[in-house]
């Protein structure tokens, strides 16, 4: 819901891969801060990349005051970008490679998500989160460790 709004804010017809990050980044920061090299690199990617250009707790307030208000929400669906839409492909592909070897309920995680979108190498964002000090290493390490196999930097995506 948080990407929702943070793509209607920006005024963009879909979710773009942008908003979902910052929404990821703005929620679920310490599940992120984790798989950078420096904490301050990922604070710095995620205010350029993602265009957050205020502390978290202003997009918090705001957040509230739009669901508060009934401006915001109440059932709106809004489409997710083409990219977006195959990063949680190849996201999702991911999650159910780990459950099938853990033998455990299929959860597309946050390292599921950040790998997928390195992994769509011909999106400008993914160049940027790639070289903004993400620790691939350490990304892959915990995918391996939770089921899935190691190659998924190789994984063709979809048009």
């Amino acid at each position: 819901m948080l990407a929702a709004y943070l793509a209607l804010d920006r005024k963009h017809a879909k979710i773009q891969i942008n908003d979902y990050f910052g929404a990821i980044y703005l929620t679920s920061r310490d599940g992120l801060v984790g798989f950078w090299k420096e904490s301050a690199m990922l604070d710095a990617f995620a205010r350029t990349a993602c265009d957050l250009g205020h502390p978290p707790w202003f997009y918090w307030i705001e957040f509230h005051h739009a669901l508060k208000k009934k401006t915001y929400g109440d059932g709106m669906l809004m489409p997710y970008s083409k990219e977006l839409a195959s990063i949680f492909l190849h996201a999702t592909r991911l999650a159910h490679e780990a459950s099938r070897a853990t033998k455990a309920k299929a959860e597309v995680r946050v390292e599921h998500f950040v790998i997928s979108v390195a992994a769509h190498k011909q999106v400008e964002f993914a160049r940027r989160l790639v070289t903004s000090g993400l620790d691939l290493k350490k990304l892959h390490k915990t995918i391996g460790r939770n089921g899935a196999k190691q190659m998924t930097l190789s994984t063709p995506l979809s048009e």
